[in-house]
């Protein structure tokens, strides 16, 4: 949490706000790429992460295959579009526009390292008819792996972890919690690597190195900030002291309700409704902060 604190002290002028609609944006324009004819294949394949291209001078890939779209343009593909961007939306209100920003570049920047790594591996290292293999076949293989996909993923995985008890409807019709959706999820991940290294041996090292770096950021977020979601015991403390000064300050209303203003900012929820405000546990006092702050501050002691 100090981490965060002072990275965002140095750099959160930097944070790009609703970066999920940015995110979006970029997969629209994937797909308008894909209806372009380039060659035998269509225009988008001069943007996808591909290291053996990476490694003969076109550097661009590097940052381009953000635009490669997570899955083949269709109905179902489009409400899920919308859906990761509502929760994208939700997590950066939660969590706040600079760590949500750090979450989303960290996602990227493991990913590169991971898609390089599997790429180096399978050109370099020796081991039977397994790997070293031709380097334009190799980077065609991590290429086929390395998608948008698993970053799509993380964003939802990390939704879960922040909102467990959300519910959303399955196939529009069945209600569910979106925890449950989030062990789903882990499972579709977890078990196609397992089937990787039965089915193909050492050749599924590089596959799993690609998704588990994939995954990194929200391992690694998770872990070492788990006060941010809540499902930590922080968080459940966090409700509960909530509750507890809400009663105190019952007597307060301005005719609207009970007045909620927070520390950092000076919003309140008559001024600013879309906002939610709660108590800081671990400040030395009464202080209140709107979501945009609550995982933010620095504590008061």
């Amino acid at each position: 949490m100090n981490f965060m604190n002072k990275m965002e002290k140095k750099f959160g002028k930097y944070a790009i706000p609703n970066l999920s609609m940015y995110l979006i944006a970029g997969f629209v324009l994937g797909y308008v790429l894909q209806l372009i004819p380039f060659g035998d294949e269509n225009l988008s394949q001069l943007f996808t992460f591909n290291p053996y291209y990476i490694f003969q001078g076109q550097i661009w890939r590097l940052f381009t295959w953000v635009i490669t779209p997570p899955e083949d343009l269709g109905i179902f593909t489009i409400i899920m579009l919308i859906f990761y961007y509502s929760i994208g939306l939700s997590m950066e209100r939660a969590w706040g526009t600079f760590a949500y920003n750090y979450y989303i570049f960290m996602g990227l920047a493991w990913t590169i390292l991971g898609s390089l790594l599997a790429y180096s591996l399978m050109v370099l290292t020796p081991v039977g008819d397994v790997f070293n293999q031709e380097a334009f076949y190799c980077g065609l293989y991590v290429s086929s792996i390395t998608s948008t996909y698993y970053i799509c993923t993380s964003i939802f995985l990390a939704f879960a972890a922040t909102f467990p008890e959300h519910e959303v409807l399955l196939y529009m019709i069945i209600p569910i919690k979106v925890k449950w959706l989030g062990y789903l999820y882990a499972v579709m991940l977890v078990f196609p690597v397992i089937s990787m290294f039965v089915k193909h041996g050492r050749f599924g090292l590089p596959y799993a190195i690609i998704i588990l770096s994939s995954m990194a950021n929200f391992l690694i977020f998770y872990l070492t900030t788990r006060s941010r979601f809540r499902g930590g015991k922080a968080q459940k403390a966090q409700r509960k002291n909530f509750k507890k000064q809400m009663a105190r300050m019952g007597n307060q209303y301005d005719g609207a309700g009970v007045i909620h203003k927070c520390h950092i900012c000076g919003r309140t929820n008559v001024t600013n409704p879309e906002l939610t405000f709660r108590y800081c546990s671990k400040c030395n006092g009464n202080y209140e902060y709107c979501s945009e702050h609550l995982f933010t501050h620095e504590h008061i002691k």
